[in-house]
């Protein structure tokens, strides 16, 4: 886990801005980390969302959410070349997934654009929205899923 070097400067190109993350006014949390691609790092990007997920509203997401990052770094693992950077941001109701990895081979074609494989499909299903945004050579996946809490006079609130 982790990036090395010149990888390090090449996530932080590659994770600049959040057009795709709703701005969180009612929590402030958010983590990232880069992974390695390697055959490890479905799980160790699991482990990561188990230790970084916000405990206050999202406890209830922890298994979609784990589904999906599991998911998308599978992606990122096989489709990527070099390291992958994975954020989460919770915004209460929702935490909103994402993760970012480069190509150096060609990521427009028709069936990277719009896959049809099983696993999108479920993340389609769990999430309220998600999308993949593809340039020449950068990939982002990223899938907004439902908490369970709500924003009530206290924090934390759950629905129910």
């Amino acid at each position: 886990m982790g990036a090395q070097g010149s990888d390090e400067s090449r996530l932080r190109r590659l994770g600049r801005g959040d057009a795709d993350c709703p701005p969180s006014s009612w929590c402030a949390s958010r983590s990232e980390s880069s992974f390695d691609r390697t055959l490890k790092a479905p799980h160790e990007v699991r482990t990561f969302v188990q230790r970084a997920l916000c405990r206050t509203h999202a406890r209830r997401a922890l298994g979609p959410v784990r589904l999906a990052a599991s998911e998308y770094s599978t992606e990122a693992t096989l489709q990527g070349d070099g390291p992958f950077l994975v954020r989460l941001v919770c915004d209460v109701s929702t935490v909103t997934l994402t993760v970012v990895y480069a190509s150096t081979g060609v990521l427009w074609r028709p069936e990277v654009l719009q896959p049809s494989k099983m696993s999108f499909q479920i993340i389609d299903n769990i999430s309220r929205a998600s999308g993949r945004q593809v340039e020449e050579h950068e990939c982002t996946l990223w899938c907004s899923i439902p908490t369970g809490s709500t924003r009530g006079r206290r924090a934390g609130r759950y629905a129910g």
